[in-house]
């Protein structure tokens, strides 16, 4: 059984000099090769840590500003041996489609995939695909969001805790303390777990926002912040920050990328 999921909360406010303001924490299995957060060797202008078993990424953003991020759909019966979700994030960030028209051309092609929620945009447009229950497309509102493994905004008890730490932060922001926003540990009470499917034991032990499920060598892999801006005279800067973890919730180092353009 493969338990991919990450969970991601962000501002997003489309044409002001703050566009984007992101949490995120990627989880997998501790056995599966990763690159941390760096330029792509093969396409430069990519920032992103990289999947090197499939290629793709989890999340990712260019000098451009192009930015996209996936999780996984949670349920018993989704589908296997499907296209990787990696290469959705990836195609999108070294493509020249905007948000909607690489959502629209998604949603034809969706049901290759495994059951996913990504997040395509710029500073001026930000779109969310999914495809299960069935392909869906929508721009999404300016505002706080979370994304986790159901849908947009679901109201899973990690993704409630993450609004509200986001909104904390938010009274006193703190770029060194982003990164590392959802780091709650606890399981959550079983009368608020999900309803997925999945065995309750699992569910309550895959609940909390960091993971670290020794036993199947399982848990949060690395946690990200992405600090976005752009004002009205083109200059832009872009702070990416990722702590890559490993078994036993080991810290394996971190890396930083900060750019300013005019």
């Amino acid at each position: 059984m493969r338990e991919i999921m990450c969970l991601i909360v962000f501002d997003w406010q489309p044409n002001t000099a703050n566009w984007i303001t992101l949490a995120g924490n990627r989880d997998e299995f501790y056995d599966r090769p990763t690159a941390p957060l760096a330029r792509w060797h093969d396409h430069p202008t990519v920032i992103a840590g990289r999947d090197l078993e499939q290629g793709g990424t989890w999340m990712g953003i260019t000098d451009e500003l192009r930015f996209a991020a996936v999780t996984n759909i949670r349920r018993p019966d989704a589908p296997r041996d499907k296209q990787s979700r990696g290469e959705l994030v990836g195609s999108f960030l070294i493509g020249d489609q905007t948000p909607e028209q690489a959502a629209r051309d998604l949603l034809t092609r969706a049901d290759n995939y495994g059951w996913f929620n990504l997040l395509l945009g710029t500073p001026e447009s930000l779109w969310y695909v999914r495809n299960w229950p069935e392909p869906f497309i929508s721009d999404v509102s300016p505002g706080l969001h979370v994304l986790s493994n159901e849908h947009l905004d679901s109201p899973w008890p990690k993704s409630q805790l993450a609004r509200e730490q986001f909104q904390q932060w938010q009274q006193r922001p703190d770029s060194s303390a982003l990164a590392t926003l959802l780091g709650h540990t606890e399981s959550f009470a079983d009368d608020n777990l999900p309803l997925t499917g999945m065995p309750q034991e699992l569910e309550r032990r895959l609940s909390p926002q960091f993971l670290n499920l020794q036993d199947r060598r399982y848990g949060t892999r690395a946690t990200t912040s992405l600090i976005g801006t752009l004002d009205a005279n083109g200059q832009r800067t872009l702070q990416v920050r990722e702590l890559s973890w490993g078994d036993a919730a080991q810290s394996l180092g971190e890396q930083q990328i900060r750019i300013g353009t005019g």
